[in-house]
């Protein structure tokens, strides 16, 4: 299963937190075989609301801050981020 790693830094980036949360985007990536997505929110946690009624076979987690996101890059097929400032 391919993994999409998503990024937005310690700070916040509402509007990618809530596209990459949205029915249509998580659709399109499962019809490119992605199954599993990792979203690193940062202050956007308000914005974070995978759809209810996904495919049972998408995985979708997210949490706030890490300290070292090695592990997440490493896993990843695909990494979306604002790239900064």
């Amino acid at each position: 299963m391919k993994a999409v790693f998503v990024t937005v830094g310690s700070t916040g980036f509402d509007q990618l937190v809530s596209v990459v949360c949205s029915t249509e985007f998580i659709n399109t990536l499962h019809l490119d075989g992605f199954g599993k997505i990792v979203v690193q929110y940062g202050q956007s946690e308000a914005f974070f609301h995978p759809p209810p009624n996904l495919d049972p076979s998408i995985l979708i987690s997210g949490f706030s801050y890490k300290k070292d996101l090695s592990q997440y890059y490493e896993d990843a097929d695909l990494v979306i981020s604002h790239a900064g400032t």
